[in-house]
């Protein structure tokens, strides 16, 4: 791992801010997960594939920030924006129908598939997952507030999109104003 290795491979993804920790260890994310690390004095290994370079330290990240980053955009269906993170249910799945678990997952994917299934409501999940609704169910549909603090995982197909994480789903929809929960 080197720096360079680094922030061109989160450039690559869609990600403006890149991190290297422990000497070989690299992570990707957005301006405000970095603005809220500390800074420790605890960055001082030498990156494994260039030992002239510093790679972080133990539990703690060397950050770099690239101005020139092309972040990715989702282009969803006609009508459908985006909604929010919801976590799943209390007592089960939060969308009722899964259309896919599949390597091929991004936002835009799940969206035009639910729409095609003719479902106003989409949600990714777990990365690779999407299910379909026209409705929360099972005491699901409060949006979290304070997403950055969230477990998110990027696409399987689109690692410089989200697509929710584990019990977590963003969604998208056609419907405007609150999403009914029943």
């Amino acid at each position: 791992m080197t720096v360079e290795m680094c922030t061109s491979t989160c450039a690559a993804y869609g990600y403006a801010v890149a991190g290297v920790e422990y000497g070989d260890e690299c992570y990707c994310g957005t301006l405000a997960q970095a603005d809220a690390g500390l800074v420790s004095g605890q960055c001082y290994m030498p990156c494994a594939g260039d030992a002239s370079e510093t790679c972080g330290g133990p539990n703690a990240i060397d950050w770099y920030y690239n101005a020139d980053a092309v972040v990715a955009t989702v282009a969803l269906p006609a009508g459908w924006t985006t909604y929010g993170l919801i976590a799943e249910g209390a007592s089960g799945r939060a969308l009722g129908y899964m259309l896919w678990d599949a390597a091929t997952n991004t936002v835009e994917a799940c969206a035009a598939g639910c729409a095609a299934a003719g479902y106003a409501v989409a949600g990714t999940e777990y990365a690779s997952q999407c299910f379909c609704g026209n409705n929360f169910v099972n005491g699901a549909g409060a949006l979290l507030t304070d997403v950055d603090s969230e477990p998110t995982m990027p696409c399987s197909a689109n690692k410089a999109e989200t697509c929710g994480g584990p019990n977590l789903l963003s969604i998208t929809t056609s419907l405007s104003g609150v999403i009914p929960s029943l």
